[in-house]
């Protein structure tokens, strides 16, 4: 959402220009803009400053509104219709998991590399990763039923039906990239959800960090080079 958005199949680079037309967006930017302001002062005091942009993160204990992985879980919940405004937009959806090895990865390139000079990153999904809003409810169907229906009154704010995300930098300078399918995280995504439904601390964090170790196998990573 940093990214001023043109709605087009090209995937923003780092380089790209930042900005919004609504305020979620503009509020990125502007994270962007302090950041920098600061960079100068802090860099001189011997921090290291880098901005790490992710694309959209859903997985496991996300609650917030106005998200569609929350927004479904409380519709199953309430017993209530699942509301879609936009089924046909398109983001970068990628888990939490892999956007937290991707700040591990960079924070380790950090702390190693005592000349860095990396100032922004893009952290996205997979090359050929593009789905839609409705993709992931029916994927999200397969876990659990519910029922959805598409919002067809026109909405009163401005949302962008496309959005894509060029990690090819994460990967070169860091050796970072996506390795989890579409059908992998809204697996991961729902499996925790449902553990979630039994309220019991124990099994939330025994299928937490069962899908942690699940990562780090498909990844081939070992946990002590992080």
């Amino acid at each position: 959402k940093v990214y001023k958005n043109i709605n087009t199949k090209k995937k923003y680079i780092e380089s790209d220009k930042i900005g919004g037309d609504d305020p979620y967006s503009s509020s990125k930017g502007a994270a962007d803009i302090i950041t920098n302001s600061y960079k100068f002062l802090l860099e001189k005091k011997g921090h290291k400053i880098i901005i790490a942009r992710a694309g959209n993160v859903i997985g496991g204990g996300d609650f917030s509104d106005d998200r569609i992985i929350p927004d479904l879980i409380k519709s199953l919940k309430l017993k209530k219709k699942l509301i879609l405004r936009q089924p046909n937009s398109t983001r970068p959806w990628q888990h939490v998991i892999e956007i937290i090895y991707g700040y591990l990865t960079l924070s380790k390139y950090l702390y190693l590399d005592k000349k860095c000079k990396l100032e922004i990153l893009n952290f996205g999904p997979k090359k050929n990763f593009t789905f839609k809003v409705i993709d992931i409810v029916k994927e999200a169907k397969k876990y659990v039923n519910f029922e959805y229906q598409i919002y067809k009154s026109k909405p009163n704010f401005k949302e962008s039906k496309l959005l894509k995300l060029n990690s090819l930098k994460a990967h070169n300078k860091i050796g970072w990239k996506s390795v989890l399918s579409f059908k992998d995280t809204i697996k991961y995504t729902m499996e925790w959800y449902k553990t979630s439904f039994s309220n019991l601390s124990k099994d939330i964090k025994k299928i937490t960090n069962d899908q942690i170790n699940k990562y780090y196998k498909k990844n081939k990573i070992k946990i002590n080079e992080i």
